[in-house]
């Protein structure tokens, strides 16, 4: 829904819902699967340790309101904050050797920030920054590399945070996938791999 976060439809051939959830099998002895995936945001600043969070709500970071963290490193003050500013630079988490950007959503009175994912105490975290050339660049090896291998159809996952930072040049990133093979998916609120 273009990042309002309001409403969103899970669907099949079948059936529209507003809630659920919607699994695929492919099985097959000549099925081959090659995978991939193009993160590019780097960690800037300081590990720091998620304190206080409730789901996607978080509170603190080190003990210190996530508000107050983003006004020191950033100088972006309270009052200036909004969904872009948590979109520009989310906050990295890793979690099974995978790294995931956690954007942040909205800023709360009390000075807690809803997230576009859920956190959990302990979870180190650092805050993060895109590179939009060197998203491309990425791109393009990946590109590269599903140009070689033998492809009846390419699903494409990419996180809405992605195409808003990016903008216009997420065509740049996924139509040149068409030339390979015929190319569908679609924009997620959060990775997909």
């Amino acid at each position: 829904d273009n990042l309002k976060f309001e409403k969103t439809l899970v669907f099949t051939k079948d059936e529209i819902m507003q809630e659920g959830v919607v699994a695929v099998a492919l099985e097959s002895k000549q099925l081959r699967i090659h995978r991939d995936y193009s993160f590019c945001w780097q960690s800037i600043g300081n590990e720091m340790t998620v304190t206080k969070v409730e789901k996607n709500r978080l509170y603190t970071l080190n003990n210190i309101k996530v508000v107050d963290l983003y006004t020191h490193y950033l100088g972006i003050k309270p009052e200036e904050f909004e969904a872009g500013i948590g979109i520009e630079f989310p906050l990295i988490v890793t979690h099974d050797g995978l790294n995931s950007a956690r954007a942040i959503r909205s800023r709360e009175d009390d000075g807690s920030v809803m997230m576009a994912g859920n956190l959990s105490v302990g979870d180190k975290v650092r805050i993060g920054f895109g590179d939009a050339k060197r998203m491309l660049h990425q791109s393009q090896k990946l590109i590269e590399a599903a140009s070689r291998q033998p492809s009846e159809v390419i699903f494409v996952y990419s996180c809405a945070a992605r195409r808003y930072f990016i903008g216009n040049e997420i065509e740049a990133e996924v139509s040149p996938l068409q030339a390979i093979a015929p190319v569908c998916g679609f924009f997620t609120y959060g990775e997909f791999f």
